[in-house]
């Protein structure tokens, strides 16, 4: 009888054999995977900038012409600083996947969106790439809160580069309103301070500190191979895999490992250091994205 992998049954219902599993396994082993591509090699990657003229920074990315698209929205809203940060503002990031993805439309996506939510969060809002103070507004009443809401359309594998690559470029291309305080009218400075934004684009400016944050790269371990951009199909595969953050000067902000297989100690430092030079020839293509507001693309 054939014994059936349920672990990707979550999307697509893509179920995988144990003899299509070895088959995968065995091409890897030998240097082939199902596309000709080598281990390190991604596949095609197309960026767009401000596709969604109603948020405050937007964009788009398709690895594959498609095959995982993920749409990512900043919106700023006002908001109440932490009493923890009086004069901070707050980030906050929310992922979710298109009903669509899910065998018979059963609502299964929840422990998925949690888990990409979780990764990114300690990716991109743990980093301290994001001037926290540059969104203050009132101290300890207004503040600014850069929401951050990424769809994903599309899933043949690689959701976590994909979501943080259009993280990168959102937050790139965000403006921030700018704000004029109003004296307040009681005894004491603080009381009843507001504030109004001014409607001027012209006066509006670029989050600050939005070049620092890190994006992700995935290493899938598959037999004794470390393999990236994994397809749908290779990541039901995996043994496990390491998630590296990586930042555009070239710092490691973070890993987070998922899957029940283990990873050798004595070789972290080598894949942080593969992940760090595949961050850095992908930063080019997000930069070009954002500061010429074309569609990038890198073709492997």
């Amino acid at each position: 009888r054939t014994k059936m992998n349920s672990a990707k049954n979550l999307l697509n219902g893509v179920s995988i054999s144990e003899s299509e599993r070895q088959f995968i396994i065995a091409g890897i082993e030998g240097g082939i995977r199902q596309n000709g591509r080598k281990c390190l090699d991604y596949r095609s990657i197309s960026v767009e900038a401000n596709v969604l003229p109603q948020s405050n920074g937007s964009s788009r990315v398709n690895i594959s012409n498609g095959a995982t698209h993920v749409i990512a929205s900043v919106k700023l809203e006002i908001g109440q600083p932490d009493q923890c940060s009086p004069t901070n503002g707050k980030v906050e990031i929310s992922v979710e996947c298109s009903k669509s993805l899910f065998e018979n439309f059963e609502d299964r996506s929840q422990d998925l969106n949690a888990s990409l939510t979780n990764v990114l969060k300690k990716s991109i809002v743990k980093s301290g790439a994001v001037d926290l103070e540059s969104l203050g507004i009132v101290p300890q009443r207004f503040c600014w809160v850069v929401c951050i809401d990424l769809l994903i359309l599309q899933a043949d594998g690689n959701l976590i580069d994909a979501c943080s690559f259009a993280a990168y470029v959102a937050l790139r291309t965000t403006i921030v309103p700018k704000t004029v305080l109003v004296e307040g009218n009681g005894e004491n400075e603080s009381d009843l301070a507001d504030f109004e934004i001014e409607g001027e684009l012209s006066q509006s400016s670029r989050l600050v500190g939005a070049e620092k944050v890190p994006i992700c790269i995935t290493l899938n371990k598959i037999g004794s191979h470390f393999l990236v951009d994994g397809s749908i199909e290779e990541e039901t595969c995996a043994e496990a895999s390491l998630t590296v953050s990586v930042s555009r000067d070239g710092m490691i902000c973070g890993l987070n490992k998922s899957g029940t297989g283990s990873i050798p100690f004595d070789l972290l430092s080598g894949i942080a250091q593969g992940a760090n030079g595949l961050a850095l020839s992908i930063f080019p293509v997000l930069d070009e994205c954002v500061e010429n507001s074309v569609t990038s693309e890198r073709f492997v």
